[in-house]
């Protein structure tokens, strides 16, 4: 605030009336000139600007950057100075602007808390300054791996977690990432996620995100996984003689098969490549065999043990 006095006519020592002055630096001027027949004298005063108002930091929801804005409440302001602080930290002046915003958008961290204060100064110097803090957008996850544990329902997930987040957003797609209309979210700083319930001989796509109250990070990676095949039904194991052994047949409940494994007593001892199988043996008369088929798909990948099939060779 900028104030001044009449020119007034002095002779011998002139009195000014008290002023009144906030707290802080005040520049003081004190102007005279003489005139024919008289003495005159002004005196004026400059006092530090108000502290802004309504001083507002709104997050960038696509990068790292804050930008701050204020109403001016002095008309003699010459500009602001702008201070930062970290996590609680002391502040750091970092710029000056000669308009009421300015954005920071150098050095900030992903998923961040910065404090600002806003200091209006002119030549008497500057008075109180306005606060308020706002906090960046977290990084993406990255790292991102999927994983398929020879489950026809199952795909296991994991990720690299890069900045503090409020939580974890999981986004799967059935068409090769064009589309992902399936998700669920978990906390910030989770890095693994089982995904069950899926259907069987099905490719899977997924992508993280992070968040917090500003918004999301980018998306990490997309990777993905294939659930292995169903396994096979209506087993049935008959005596067969004529080869000294038992006949096994079943149901094949897979698209991409390319064999099977046939276990007697939970020992394997062999492979079809179709939907029966004769063992051979020798088996015993007398004898209860139990067998069980394990389906496995072109990409390597088992299915769970087929029913039971018991018979009591003759």
């Amino acid at each position: 605030m900028a104030q001044t006095s009449d020119w007034d006519n002095i002779s011998g020592t002139k009195t000014y009336p008290a002023i009144s002055l906030s707290s802080g630096n005040h520049a003081l001027k004190l102007e005279y000139k003489t005139a024919v027949g008289a003495t005159r004298a002004k005196l004026s005063w400059v006092a530090p600007p108000a502290a802004p108002t309504n001083l507002a930091a709104t997050p960038s929801t696509s990068s790292p950057q804050i930008t701050l804005s204020w109403n001016e409440n002095d008309s003699n302001v010459s500009g602001y100075k702008i201070e930062r602080s970290a996590a609680g930290g002391a502040y750091t002046q970092i710029g000056t602007s000669s308009i009421t915003s300015y954005t920071d958008a150098a050095g900030l961290a992903y998923g961040a808390t910065y404090t600002y204060r806003v200091t209006a100064y002119n030549s008497a110097g500057s008075n109180a300054a306005t606060s308020n803090a706002a906090t960046t957008i977290p990084a993406a996850p990255t790292n991102l791996a999927a994983n398929c544990p020879n489950s026809t329902s199952q795909i296991n997930l994991s990720w690299t977690n890069n900045s503090n987040a409020d939580g974890i957003r999981i986004d799967r797609s059935t068409d090769n990432g064009n589309s992902y209309p399936w998700s669920v979210t978990v906390g910030g700083s989770v890095t693994s996620y089982t995904d069950s319930g899926l259907v069987a001989e099905t490719t899977y796509t997924y992508r993280v995100t992070a968040y917090n109250s500003t918004g999301h990070s980018g998306s990490s990676n997309t990777n993905g996984a294939i659930t292995g095949p169903d396994a096979p039904t209506n087993l049935v194991a008959s005596p067969y003689p004529a080869a000294g052994g038992s006949m096994l047949t079943w149901t094949s409940n897979g698209q991409n098969i390319s064999s099977y494994i046939i276990y007697r007593d939970g020992m394997q001892i062999g492979t079809a490549y179709n939907s029966s199988f004769v063992d051979q043996g020798p088996l015993i008369d007398g004898y209860t065999y139990c067998y069980q088929v394990v389906a496995v798909d072109n990409y390597g990948r088992s299915s769970q043990y087929s029913n039971a099939s018991c018979m009591t060779y003759p």
